[in-house]
């Protein structure tokens, strides 16, 4: 006849079937757990790596269509703080359609659904220029928020500029961007110690990120102005 279990084998098997339980959980706990860290570094990565991705396409397109600007100190294709980043360029042109007179706030142009309203215009005769805003658009009509500085003949061109600016948020540690002058939005978010740098036409940004330091380098085709 066959003995069954004693009572202390019976003890000694349950604590070890507990402590196996107990080693089971915690293991698979453990695994839960770096499994979410490496899906937020993932994550955070993602993020990183996009709004580097938006910052390069504007930097590497700063000063196109403005090419008899960008020289112009008294005009800033690119501006540049150790916290913020500032960047113009074309993204519309077209011709006036008639002369303009210095005074005026319209100017008639040939293409008038080639811009929008509220956007930064550049009037140029190629020989001098001025920037204004667009307040409303009727039919080939512009009307502009200031009074224009000076004459301007036919055939004399009208762009309208792309205006796009990066700002970094010490207190919220965002890096936020901005188009077109219209509100802040977050970009890369949890950036610590973050800093723009120019040396040449190029553009460094540094900027620490979960205790890992991130170099990214942009190369800017005109310079740009200080």
């Amino acid at each position: 006849m066959e003995k069954g279990f004693s009572l202390m084998e019976t003890i000694i098997s349950m604590t070890l079937s507990l402590f196996i339980l107990l080693f089971t959980s915690l293991f698979v706990d453990f695994v839960r757990k770096e499994s979410l860290k490496g899906k937020e570094e993932m994550e955070d990565l993602q993020e990183i790596y996009s709004g580097i991705d938006r910052l390069g396409y504007e930097i590497k397109r700063c000063g196109i269509g403005l090419s008899l600007l960008w020289e112009k100190e008294d005009y800033k294709i690119l501006s540049i703080s150790e916290n913020s980043i500032s960047l113009r360029r074309g993204n519309g042109k077209s011709f006036l359609k008639e002369r303009a007179f210095k005074g005026e706030k319209r100017i008639i142009v040939e293409e008038p659904f080639l811009f929008k309203e509220r956007r930064e215009v550049i009037i140029t005769n190629k020989i001098r220029f001025e920037n204004n805003k667009i307040l409303k658009i009727k039919k080939h009509e512009i009307r502009l928020s200031d009074s224009l500085e000076d004459d301007y003949p036919e055939g004399a061109e009208v762009i309208q500029i792309n205006f796009i600016s990066f700002k970094y948020d010490m207190g919220k540690k965002v890096l936020r961007m901005s188009q077109n002058s219209g509100s802040y939005q977050p970009l890369i978010e949890r950036i610590e110690n973050c800093t723009f740098k120019k040396d040449g036409k190029i553009i460094i940004l540094n900027f620490l990120s979960r205790k890992k330091s991130f170099t990214f380098k942009f190369f800017s085709p005109f310079g740009g102005v200080f």
